[in-house]
């Protein structure tokens, strides 16, 4: 099957260089390639990075959508293209910022966690609180944004919404309490 929406093409950007750094960790014969292993800081460090900075465009990328879906459903005018597109690039820009900040030193290093895989940490409370920061509010825009869409009756579809509604709050629903854990 040929890969052709933005979000497929984004999850595989994002999943097979996963896939393969997660196989140096269980197949100890990738000899010459042990700097790129999540074990390794540069192999960690490259992992947490796109692994963040792909779970933050993907989530401020849904809230960018919930604003053209919701005026969709109001009737109201659409954003013209160099707002989306702005909008987008300023989206990607400050996840960027964000996903450099344990590599250039103002927070803790990514970690690695229990499963092989490199990722935020959790117990670092400027980490956490930038996570929460942007988790909270983007979950609560979020659900409001496709609920207000839902509940104008104009929509073609509300269930596809609920569902729109409960895919991303399933992706995301465990970031705020490992924040304050």
């Amino acid at each position: 099957m040929l890969c052709l929406t933005p979000a497929c093409r984004a999850l595989l950007r994002r999943v097979v260089p996963c896939f393969f750094q997660c196989a140096m960790v269980i197949d100890e014969t990738w000899h010459g390639m042990d700097g790129w292993s999540p074990r390794s800081r540069a192999g960690c460090d490259t992992m947490g990075f796109y692994s963040q900075l792909g779970s933050l465009c993907s989530m401020l990328a849904t809230l960018q959508v919930g604003v053209i879906t919701h005026r969709a459903a109001h009737g109201r005018r659409l954003p013209p293209k160099p707002a989306v597109i702005a909008t987008s690039v300023f989206i990607f820009g400050a996840c960027i910022a964000v996903s450099l900040l344990p590599l250039v030193g103002v927070v803790k290093p990514y970690a690695l966690t229990d499963g092989g895989f490199c990722y935020v940490d959790w117990y670092d409370p400027p980490q956490a609180i930038t996570m929460l920061g942007i988790c909270v509010p983007t979950m609560a825009a979020v659900v409001a944004l496709y609920g207000g869409a839902m509940r104008t009756g104009e929509w073609e579809k509300p269930l596809d919404l609920l569902l729109l509604i409960i895919g991303f709050l399933s992706a995301w629903v465990l970031w705020p309490p490992a924040s304050i854990i």
